[in-house]
């Protein structure tokens, strides 16, 4: 107890433990990383650290994007036709942001970002292993709309499927940058078990990102040595993960759903009429239609689901999101908002493009890849878990130098987490 009580904890670096839990416990639910969250946003708002660190935010190249996306949101309420519903509700999620600012003050130079990646990779692991247990019907598991979801501690599958990609990149990062055997058996562990957990999992969101992303991970792996082997392995890859029932299944129900566009009749396919037959056609469709209405600022924040009632039939649905992060934020701020939104994401994925050879630059590359690619078929803007790991990898920019005052990428090997 004696040694205990001598024990001094600085703001800053109960703020930074915090933060390595809440990247732990990102994959194992909604509350674990909702209570590390409040405990953050409670110390560095108690502490003061929002006041001391204002010259960091400051010069930090992410502030103004962000500030501009915060203020955009906030601004959309008032002309959107829902402000009580969705507007206001979309709106209070910009308070994730604030995980960019309490991340962002963390001096990183004393406080390793490399540890916040390794919990991710370790809680992800973990809730992989719990996805397993469920399948050999060891624990129970999460049924949502008649699917059976082995999903870990995690009740849903979609960001999941994309956080598993993403731990599949990264581990390729270290296969190819460590040199100890032992430490490179790990990483090819992690990621074989990622790899294993995703082809249970019924997210076709996470299918796509892997299809897409996947020939960077054979790239890390074999290197410009072996630049055929992309050509090679890739085939070999997507067809193990077809070899999945599961997989087959999802893939064979979107294959059947396009059968019926292309029979149905010209009135109805293709989004002109809801259908539970993809019905990301008929979103996609009436985004892009209430855009051309209002191009320029879009319908307001949350006032989609509105406009989008107001086209179709009575029965019909009502919709929040057009389940694309494009079409979401084209269709709520118009060209505007593409421009504040395409702003952030340039800063973002070129500092990260920069600094690719060293293991935090090329996890933020990842990570923007990773909500851009997995906003084709869904919007990870608006949800929880992965507005407040977008968060927090804004932040995480801060433990990397800005892009004009950096070297030209070297020649030399990665550098391990």
């Amino acid at each position: 107890m004696k040694n205990l009580r001598k024990i001094k904890l600085s703001a800053e670096q109960i703020i930074y433990y915090l933060s390595c839990g809440a990247l732990f416990a990102l994959p194992l639910g909604t509350s674990s990383f909702t209570i590390f969250g409040i405990c953050i946003l409670f110390v560095w708002v108690f502490s003061g650290q929002w006041i001391k660190k204002r010259q960091v935010y400051f010069r930090a190249p992410w502030f103004w994007p962000v500030i501009a996306i915060m203020v955009l949101i906030w601004i959309g309420l008032i002309y959107t036709p829902d402000l009580e519903g969705w507007g206001t509700k979309f709106a209070k999620k910009t308070h994730y942001w604030l995980y960019a600012f309490a991340m962002g003050g963390i001096a990183f130079t004393k406080y390793p970002a490399q540890h916040m990646i390794k919990a991710f990779l370790i809680g992800l692991f973990l809730n992989a292993l719990a996805g397993f247990l469920q399948m050999a019907h060891i624990a129970p598991t999460f049924d949502t709309w008649g699917m059976t979801k082995y999903t870990g501690f995690s009740g849903g599958y979609n960001t999941l499927s994309l956080f598993l990609v993403l731990g599949m990149l990264v581990t390729s990062y270290n296969i190819r940058a460590v040199k100890n055997r032992k430490e490179k058996g790990m990483y090819i562990i992690l990621m074989l078990t990622y790899f294993c957990h995703l082809i249970i999992l019924e997210g076709r969101g996470g299918y796509l990102a892997f299809a897409l992303l996947s020939p960077i991970v054979i790239y890390n792996i074999f290197g410009k040595t072996y630049k055929g082997a992309i050509f090679l392995i890739y085939p070999l890859v997507i067809g193990i993960m077809l070899s999945s029932p599961i997989i087959r299944n999802r893939v064979s129900l979107s294959v059947d759903q396009l059968k019926h566009h292309l029979k149905a009749d010209s009135d109805s396919a293709w989004g002109k009429a809801y259908t539970i037959h993809q019905d990301r056609f008929y979103m996609w469709r009436g985004a892009i239609h209430i855009f051309m209405e209002n191009p320029i600022f879009g319908v307001g924040t949350g006032g989609y689901g509105t406009a989008l009632k107001e086209k179709g039939k009575e029965d019909w649905p009502k919709i929040a999101h057009p389940h694309n992060n494009l079409l979401y934020v084209a269709v709520s701020f118009g060209i505007v908002g593409l421009l504040v939104f395409g702003w952030f994401f340039y800063v973002l994925l070129k500092i990260g493009w920069h600094n690719r050879k060293s293991p935090i630059g090329f996890f933020v590359l990842s990570s923007g890849l990773i909500i851009l690619v997995g906003g084709i078929a869904d919007t990870p803007l608006l949800n929880a878990d992965s507005s407040f790991f977008l968060a927090m990898v804004t932040g995480m920019l801060s433990a990397l130098p800005k892009e004009e005052i950096l070297p030209r990428p070297s020649k030399s090997p990665s550098v391990p987490l």
